[in-house]
């Protein structure tokens, strides 16, 4: 952070409003309405620090009835829990600006109980996030250790004027989470922006989704693009901005503004829009941008992109197929012609790679699609009924002469497969023979 920003930050850091009572008593309003059981029947209020005791009987009954604390009267819940020092905390954001600057001071609300003693509340403010007019991020916060055994703390009685970076990161197998993100932080729900961030599209339903208003501020602040997005199609604005995307098919945005089309689901919707690149289709048509049922024509061309791609690689085996016919018969060669059989069956050995695919698709097996055709000492035969109908194909090892395999439908046995691979071994002379 340069100098001069710093300086400035700091002067207008001290015009900055100290919170109001609304504010202080909304900062300590998400604490659980719990008491704890004690041994002995003794009850203890979170609210207040009040210990008493419980009618006899009640407990027994039922925890989850909880009850009303005579002291301070809040209703709880009632839970088991040992131990006399119990501190809840978390972090609550207040959205302001000052002199065109968005600023966002994130205290720490704090509930601390001591057994015996009164519950003391604290709140302290611990870092802010500076956004200028030019969407640019400054922070400052107090001082704060955090180790991943023992996780942060504040040095509450430093002065909230370090400039920090944005420090996410891990270590080992360690994830330390950024400091200084807002996200998940309660906001407090009046929210005061700059006449800029408003004019740019600025609306508070951007506190209700799982993301940094901050990250938000920044977009609207430095991307044109991004303001278009916010202003027409909210839900895709926030779906760039989790994912951390700054980049969009604009024209197709438009043409949905145009035809007053609600992107609802933006990642369909942009799978979609990719698939109509791949498909080549009109993404300036309104009829391919804006589909009434996006789910239905999604998965449509999804089929097609699927189909296509099957052919190519189809296609692919095809081409490389005709490079392997005359490899398969140098080496096969020699076994072309050889046919025996029997009464009831022929057996004949594939003399091309196109004859193995046909073999293959009929038997829905694998002797095409894993390649068998490559193998060297693989010799692939196909046995017959007299009608020509496939019943198994076989495989015979070349340099042992022993059947394989056999494999019939789905690579299931037939009720003549001992039969067939009777009648190869039969007749394996003839393939010694053609060596």
């Amino acid at each position: 952070m340069r100098k001069a920003i710093l300086n400035e930050i700091l002067a207008l850091q001290k015009r900055l409003k100290p919170f109001t009572k609304a504010q202080i008593e909304y900062a300590h309003s998400h604490y659980e309405r719990v008491a704890y059981l004690k041994r002995g029947g003794e009850i203890w209020c979170q609210c207040c620090g009040h210990i008493h005791r419980e009618l006899p009987g009640v407990i027994d009954i039922d925890l989850e009835l909880g009850g009303q604390c005579p002291e301070c009267g809040a209703h709880f819940n009632l839970d088991r829990r040992r131990g006399k020092h119990h501190t809840e905390r978390y972090y609550i954001t207040y959205i302001t600006h000052i002199a065109g600057w968005q600023v966002f001071r994130t205290v720490v609300a704090q509930r601390c109980n001591t057994y015996g003693n009164p519950t003391h509340y604290y709140m302290d403010e611990v870092y802010q996030n500076w956004v200028a007019p030019d969407g640019k991020e400054y922070i400052l916060s107090k001082g704060y250790t955090r180790s991943p055994l023992m996780g942060e703390r504040w040095a509450y009685d430093t002065p909230l004027n370090k400039p920090r970076e944005h420090n996410a990161n891990y270590t080992g197998c360690y994830v330390l989470n950024d400091m200084f993100d807002v996200t998940g932080n309660y906001i407090y729900p009046r929210v005061s922006v700059t006449a800029k961030l408003k004019r740019n599209g600025w609306d508070n339903r951007f506190l209700k989704p799982n993301i940094s208003p901050v990250e938000v501020c920044k977009a609207l602040l430095s991307h044109p693009a991004l303001e278009m997005l916010a202003k027409t199609q909210r839900e895709l604005f926030l779906h760039l901005l989790r994912t951390g995307k700054t980049e969009y098919p604009v024209h197709a945005v438009r043409i949905c503004n145009r035809n007053h089309y609600r992107i609802a689901d933006p990642d369909i919707w942009l799978d979609h829009i990719d698939n109509l690149l791949r498909l080549n289709l009109d993404t300036h048509n309104a009829h391919y941008v804006c589909p009434a049922d996006i789910y239905a024509e999604h998965e449509r061309l999804a089929n097609k992109i699927h189909s296509e791609e099957k052919k190519r690689e189809l296609e692919a085996r095809r081409v490389e197929m005709k490079k392997w016919e005359v490899k398969y018969r140098e080496t096969k060669g020699q076994f072309f012609g050889i046919c025996f059989g029997n009464e009831n069956i022929i057996v004949t050995v594939i003399q091309s790679v196109e004859e193995m695919e046909h073999e293959g698709t009929a038997m829905h097996h694998c002797v095409y699609v894993n390649e068998y055709y490559k193998k060297a000492h693989s010799l692939i035969l196909s046995a017959k009924d007299k009608l020509g109908n496939r019943i198994e194909t076989v495989e015979v090892n070349t340099q042992t002469f022993k059947v394989v395999q056999s494999r019939g439908v789905c690579n299931q046995n037939t009720p003549r497969h001992n039969e067939i691979i009777n009648l190869v071994n039969n007749n394996m002379y003839r393939i010694r023979q053609a060596i």
